[in-house]
């Protein structure tokens, strides 16, 4: 469906007459006029069919406006940087027991293993000290008995 404009070819053809042109020449401007004006306007012109799939008022009531987006935009900065601040809290208190516990329970258990381990950790690393010795003294006295022709 095409745009219509209206135009009164009658009323503009009786003003031209009116202005003193010849009737024939009044109406025939008057029709070149019309064309012309319709030329002009056709595809400038927007008809109801035309907008049909447009959104309507009704439509974009529902939708978010710029003020509605940053002020959403706020709340979720508020929001995060309080979740932000007690993940904060939560690990400082984290550390504060790890630190405590790390200090004081886990090392009187470390001292204690420490000190149950300790006696038989130095008879174990002299006797195999003590073993190396001789076994270094040993291989010493055959060196020297060969070299010597000590039977």
């Amino acid at each position: 469906m095409k745009a219509r404009i209206t135009f009164d070819t009658l009323a503009y053809a009786n003003r031209l007459k009116a202005a003193g042109l010849e009737s024939k020449i009044a109406e025939t401007q008057a029709e070149a006029n019309a064309d012309m004006l319709a030329s002009i306007m056709e595809g400038v012109l927007v008809t109801k069919q035309d907008l049909i799939g447009f959104a309507t008022k009704e439509d974009l009531l529902g939708l978010a406006t710029k003020q509605d987006l940053n002020h959403l935009e706020a709340k979720m900065d508020a929001r995060f940087e309080h979740l932000e601040s007690r993940f904060e809290h939560k690990f400082e208190y984290l550390e504060s027991k790890f630190e405590h516990y790390a200090t004081s329970e886990a090392l009187a258990r470390l001292e204690s293993k420490v000190d149950k381990l300790g006696p038989e950790l130095t008879l174990q690393l002299t006797l195999r000290l003590g073993g190396l010795v001789l076994g270094s003294l040993a291989g010493i006295t055959a060196v020297f008995s060969f070299l010597h022709g000590i039977p």
